[in-house]
């Protein structure tokens, strides 16, 4: 779909969020458009967990992110969640969002 693409490498041993915000701090007025995340399972050696996207503060924290939008954003050939995003956010715009593939690995 995005004519760009991230892709993770292969050989990873696990990664959760190709693209995220940092969860230990409030993050606003971010978007994220136009893109493909590919998580590479086919690559991958053993059953690593490969989270998509990930957006949001850290658990059980007093911060807040705000204003995140994820638009037209395709994500692929992960093994764990494709979009993860935490409880603690306002305003959070997920518009568009294709294919959102997943890949259980079996050892």
């Amino acid at each position: 779909m995005g004519v760009t693409t991230i892709k993770l490498a292969a050989g990873s041993t696990g990664v959760t969020g190709i693209a995220r915000t940092p969860s230990a701090v409030a993050n606003s007025k971010i978007t994220f458009k136009d893109f493909t995340i590919d998580g590479n399972a086919a690559n991958q050696t053993g059953t690593p967990v490969i989270v998509g996207f990930f957006c949001g503060v850290t658990p059980n924290s007093t911060a807040t992110d705000t204003d995140i939008a994820v638009i037209r954003v395709e994500i692929m050939n992960c093994t764990g969640y494709g979009l993860i995003h935490m409880k603690e956010q306002h305003a959070y715009i997920c518009l568009d969002v294709y294919h959102i593939i997943m890949v259980l690995m079996v050892p």
